[in-house]
């Protein structure tokens, strides 16, 4: 008589939130472990992805490490990976959110990117706060023809003044909202 021992997969490191710079590698990374070894897949935001020029995946079953490497991040890579592991006894899922940052050079921002400025600067008067972003602009991902609502919160004294700039050209605002 033989008797299995069959162990849901639970993750003994998971995945952690990552920011990273337009054109940088990133790592992502993560173990798991059950018995039998699940099976592991990819998603991100929420579609299934498998090794390509864009990702490369990998998973040692022996030692349970779940890796997946971006080479040249981009901006469409902005959004939420999860790892989910998948055995007979059950399944474990594991997921981080990646803030894709534009690249050391300003003047490799797409025509999809827009840049948030206060005029005033980061000067202060006596007295007064210099402007900091509360809310920072998150990045926006869309099919074309799709719309996209940018945002921003900036709190200063006195009250600073926004510019909103695309590709280093002032927009011109149509209302507030």
């Amino acid at each position: 008589m033989c008797i299995y021992v069959f162990v849901a997969p639970s993750f003994v490191t998971k995945l952690e939130n990552v920011s990273a710079r337009d054109g940088s590698e990133v790592t992502l990374s993560c173990m798991v472990k059950g018995v039998p070894a699940p099976a592991v897949s990819w998603y991100h935001n929420d579609r299934n992805i498998d090794s390509s020029n864009d990702f490369s995946i990998s998973y040692d079953q022996s030692s349970g490490r779940c890796q997946l490497v971006i080479a040249d991040c981009l901006a469409s890579d902005h959004g939420t990976f999860k790892c989910v592991a998948i055995n007979a006894s059950g399944s474990a899922e594991t997921h981080s959110i990646l803030t894709v940052l534009p690249g050391q050079d300003s003047t490799d921002m797409t025509s999809s990117q827009i840049s948030t400025v206060p005029t005033s600067g980061d000067e202060v008067d006596a007295g007064g706060q210099a402007p900091k972003f509360v809310e920072p602009i998150q990045p926006c991902v869309v099919v074309e023809g799709d719309s996209c609502t940018f945002r921003a919160v900036v709190r200063g004294d006195p009250q600073p003044e926004v510019e909103w700039l695309k590709e280093k050209m002032k927009l011109q605002l149509t209302g507030l909202f």
